[in-house]
This record gives structure tokens, sequence and C-alpha cells, in this order.
């Protein structure tokens, strides 16, 4: 998943986090502080990093384009 990029390198650790069955994508197409975002991202999953128990998460991310993250959140739920 395009938010384990973001968050593996943020930790320095590999992160796994997978996607629930309901993953959301709504196109946004429009630029945020100079800054081009093609959609949004959201949806429930799991959030596991090594030696350490999973946990179930909610998400958000920004996508540069349909395929790179530019930003994401994680919440646990």
């Amino acid at each position: 998943m395009f938010l384990s990029q973001l968050y593996s390198g943020t930790y320095n650790a590999e992160i796994e986090i997978t996607a629930d069955k309901n993953e959301t994508v709504d196109k946004y197409e429009d630029y945020v502080n100079n800054q081009y975002v093609a959609s949004v991202i959201y949806g429930k999953g799991y959030f596991k990093q090594q030696g350490k128990r999973k946990q179930k998460i909610m998400y958000m991310c920004t996508m540069k384009d349909y395929k790179t993250p530019s930003w994401g959140y994680v919440l646990p739920r």
C-alpha cells in the first residue's frame, strides 16, 4: 500500500499498512499550497511494525498522481 512507503521512511523501519475492503478514492485534481493533489484516499485498515502487534487504524492519504503518495495520516480505531 502507498502509505507503507511514507511511514517506512518516517520510522526508518519496515511498516506494513493494509486496507480493508472499503477503501474510498475521491478525485480532487487541484493544488494545495503549490502542490498538486490528484486524489484523496481514505478508509480502514491495519498498521504492522516489525516486532509489534498489528493495530486497527483509519487512514487518509493525498496522492501526487494516481501512484505516488504525497501526504498521509493514520489514526488508531
